[in-house]
């Protein structure tokens, strides 16, 4: 994954104070002319703050301030430079987080994806805790431990869309999020020691079908998220194998109505028009954790309503508990347990 350099109007462009062939750099957007440190991005863009802002939100920054600088230390506009090896982009969007836009943080406020996704990057690497920990706060909104709490157009509405359809699934929440930044949260999660996001990353990201599945991931920073080819071949066989579990769940409609039906005539009737319109979908749609309440909407009596959902919700719980060996995700614990065994979410299992 690389990112484009960033393209900035109406920027003043400097050089730093050491004669006529030092390096010119740009001004970005966040510059504080009181500001005592300047960070200049992989793409030569600048951004003017306060060193000890940094220094209290970061350890990593604490450190390197903390180091006696030479006397001929590089300065632009009389004010230290440092070099990050991140981009303009990313940093931009971090920095605005922690000196512009602080009130956007304990969901007050619907952030960008890629927004998160720089917190959580940055966040780790500069050990800045609360970013990391905002982002994996919001983050497992959508990529949660728990069943009841996996909540998308992908385990809810059984006649659901297109599965090529990059627009939101996601219903309103923490972050503006697409089907297609599952490939950044796999890359993530892998890259920064988060593997319990895997599973329901994994599952969303089956929702689409070749050849979208063997491309790169554009994101709104123009960064291209690139799958390993045991990650591409982890979704085209978990997308197979549940489309199969999808199936089998039908085949329980073929089984006789509740013994408390009140009309077995209409509900054999209702079973196997259930069965045939829904397998028909099933051959392409691997919506294997689709919540049973399209049961309720068709002509079952309440009593075999009751029987059918019973069974459903079963064997799509025992899906869920099953879905890191359907993409063969050895090194996750799943689903994830505390030390009581419990399931549960817990943060302390996502460090």
């Amino acid at each position: 994954m690389a990112d484009d350099a960033l393209e900035m109007k109406s920027r003043k462009r400097a050089r730093t104070d050491e004669g006529p062939s030092a390096t010119t750099y740009t001004r970005g957007d966040l510059w504080y002319e009181d500001g005592n440190i300047i960070l200049i991005a992989e793409d030569g863009v600048g951004f003017r703050v306060y060193k000890g802002i940094l220094s209290q939100r970061s350890e990593v920054f604490r450190d390197m301030f903390t180091v006696p600088q030479p006397v001929d230390v590089e300065k632009w506009e009389g004010c230290a430079v440092v070099h990050l090896s991140d981009s303009s982009r990313r940093l931009l969007r971090v920095l605005r987080i922690l000196f512009a836009e602080e009130g956007c943080l304990k969901y007050k406020h619907r952030l960008p994806f890629e927004t998160v996704t720089a917190m959580l990057q940055l966040g780790t690497k500069y050990q800045i805790h609360q970013l990391r920990q905002e982002a994996l706060d919001r983050l497992v909104c959508y990529f949660p431990p728990r069943l009841e709490d996996f909540k998308n157009l992908h385990a809810s509405d059984w006649e659901g869309r297109d599965p090529d359809d990059d627009s939101v699934p996601f219903p309103d929440g923490a972050v503006d999020i697409c089907l297609g930044d599952t490939w950044t949260i796999i890359v993530l999660a892998r890259a920064l020691g988060v593997p319990a996001l895997l599973p329901p990353a994994f599952y969303l990201a089956m929702q689409f079908n070749a050849p979208y599945i063997f491309e790169d991931h554009i994101d709104e920073d123009n960064i291209h998220w690139t799958l390993s080819s045991d990650d591409t071949r982890r979704i085209v066989v978990g997308q197979e194998a549940l489309r199969r579990r999808s199936i089998e769940f039908l085949d329980y409609f073929t089984d006789a109505p509740s013994s408390n039906c009140v009309d077995r005539q209409k509900c054999a009737k209702e079973q196997h028009r259930i069965r045939k319109v829904h397998l028909k979908a099933a051959h392409y749609d691997a919506r294997a954790l689709v919540h049973a309440e399209w049961i309720k909407d068709g002509d079952l009596c309440s009593a075999c309503i009751d029987h059918f959902v019973s069974h459903y919700e079963e064997e799509r719980t025992k899906t869920w508990s099953e879905l890191a060996e359907y993409f063969d995700l050895k090194e996750v614990e799943w689903p994830v347990t505390d030390s009581t065994g419990d399931k549960v979410c817990l943060f302390a299992t996502l460090w």
